[in-house]
C-alpha cells in the first residue's frame, strides 16, 4: 500500500494504483468510498469515527464515510469544487485544502455543528499547509507569514 489512514473503527488504504480500499466498520458510511482511482493522498480527521477525504492527480477532492453533528462534518458535501488543489490536511472533524492559486479552503465541523470555526485566511500566497491538532492547521505564506 501507498498509505494507510485510520479513523477509530475504520481504516482506508491508498493502493499503489491510486485506488482506495476500506476496512472495518463501513456500515455507518453516509457516503460510500470512491470506486475510481488516481488518488495521490488520503486523510482522516483524528477524532472522526470514519470520515475520509482524498486528493486526486487532477487536484479534485472526494470525501466519504460517516457524518456527525447533523452532517456538517460531511467531508464530501462541503468539499471545495474544482481541480488544481495541491494538498489536503485533516484535523478534528475539519479539512483544509491548498489550491495551486495559493488560496486555502476549509470545511467540516467545529465539533458543535458549525462549519465556521477556524475559517481559512482570506489572502492568497499560501505555499504549504500543515496538519495541527485541536481543530487547527498552520499555513505558510510565500512572504514568510504564518496563519493558524
Amino acid at each position: 500500500p501507498e498509505e494507510i489512514v485510520i479513523a477509530e473503527q475504520t481504516a482506508c488504504v491508498l493502493k499503489t494504483d491510486g485506488s482506495i480500499q476500506s476496512f472495518g466498520n463501513t456500515s455507518s458510511y453516509d457516503t460510500a468510498q470512491p470506486t475510481d482511482s488516481n488518488y495521490i493522498k488520503i486523510v482522516s480527521s483524528p477524532d472522526s469515527t470514519g470520515n475520509f477525504a482524498g486528493l486526486k492527480h487532477d487536484g479534485s477532492i472526494s470525501g466519504w464515510g460517516a457524518t456527525h453533528y447533523n452532517g456538517t462534518d460531511n467531508f464530501d458535501l462541503y468539499k471545495p469544487t474544482g481541480t488544481e488543489f495541491k494538498d489536503i490536511v485533516a484535523t478534528n472533524y475539519k479539512l483544509a485544502a491548498l489550491h495551486s492559486s495559493g488560496t486555502i479552503s476549509s470545511w467540516g465541523s467545529g465539533g458543535n455543528g458549525t462549519t465556521t470555526n477556524y475559517p481559512p485566511p482570506t489572502s492568497g500566497g499560501w505555499k504549504e499547509i500543515i496538519r495541527g491538532s485541536g481543530g487547527i492547521y498552520v499555513a505558510l505564506n510565500v512572504d514568510t507569514s504564518i496563519a493558524v
